[in-house]
């Protein structure tokens, strides 16, 4: 028992040691002079967020006005410009966050050179882990410089086909004919196949009984060839041919027209002859099997 009292003691004399020397630290720290110069250092900090946001507004904006600028001056390439404002604006937004991260570190007295410089060595450590990101960025300006594609184009991805919503420095993102929104790693687009650069070629095939009157089908799809130059001058960039006639299925023939537009419009197009071809061919007395089938490829 006397043994284990001396333990005791010796321990609490220790902490009691511990505690007065701590205590005297505490009471020799000037906590009036912490404090202002934390409250300073709150201050500059904020003041130079503020500072940085400011710049950061200003800069975006003379970007935003300048690709506007080039928007009107430039009617053949909007969605080029769009795309390289999107970019434009990533790399500030990330300028930005850098910068303001950089100072507010140095404000708050952090050696900023020693963390990079140790953020060397690990983003040694790192790098194969980072090999997909880098991968993204490379082909993502690639993409931008080489112009593959623009916001606002329809593209083929291998299976995927949409419209070009966003194209990043790391992911493009197509929205589908469905809606459906899809992001895609930059590094994984090997082959785009734009349909937005050419005109493309509908072609509309109505399937006849091989006793249908072949030369009154070519009549009156001659006559709505002809509206359909009038309403569609501008959509129209190759006027529908003469229709010909070509084998089908069950010993049936089909009436085939062929003609190209631009390729926004090939799909108002498309229809619009379609159900014009069908609702003319009824009015004539001719009788259509209950399908018909209408396809379109890029030129």
């Amino acid at each position: 028992m006397n043994e284990e009292s001396t333990v005791t003691q010796e321990v609490t004399q220790e902490l009691e040691k511990e505690t007065s020397a701590l205590m005297s630290l505490i009471e020799d720290v000037d906590w009036q002079s912490l404090l202002i110069s934390a409250a300073f250092t709150l201050i500059k900090i904020v003041l130079s967020l503020i500072a940085i946001y400011i710049i950061y507004r200003i800069v975006k904006y003379l970007v935003n006005s300048f690709f506007q600028k080039r928007f009107s001056t430039k009617e053949e390439l909007p969605n080029r410009f769009k795309t390289m404002e999107n970019i434009t604006n990533s790399v500030l937004l990330a300028v930005t966050i850098f910068i303001a991260a950089y100072t507010v570190l140095s404000l708050m007295g952090i050696p900023v050179g020693t963390l990079l410089a140790g953020a060397g060595v690990l983003g040694l450590a790192v790098s194969f882990g980072a090999q997909g990101f880098v991968s993204d960025v490379i082909n993502g300006f690639r993409i931008v410089f080489e112009e593959q594609m623009h916001v606002g184009d329809t593209v083929i991805l291998e299976d995927l086909e949409g419209t070009v919503q966003q194209v990043g420095i790391q992911t493009t993102v197509i929205r589908d004919y469905e809606g459906v929104i899809h992001y895609v790693p930059n590094r994984e687009i090997i082959i785009v196949s734009n349909k937005s650069r050419s005109n493309l070629r509908v072609l509309i095939q109505l399937p006849l009984y091989a006793e249908t009157d072949l030369a009154l089908v070519r009549k009156v799809i001659n006559k709505v060839n002809e509206d359909l130059i009038i309403k569609f001058e501008e959509e129209i960039t190759s006027n529908p041919d003469s229709v010909s006639f070509v084998p089908y299925t069950n010993g049936q023939v089909a009436a085939q027209i062929i003609m190209y537009t631009k390729p926004k419009d090939m799909f108002t197009v498309r229809n619009y002859a379609f159900e014009a071809y069908v609702a003319e061919l009824n009015k004539a007395g001719i009788d259509l099997p209950d399908y018909v089938v209408t396809t379109s490829m890029a030129n």
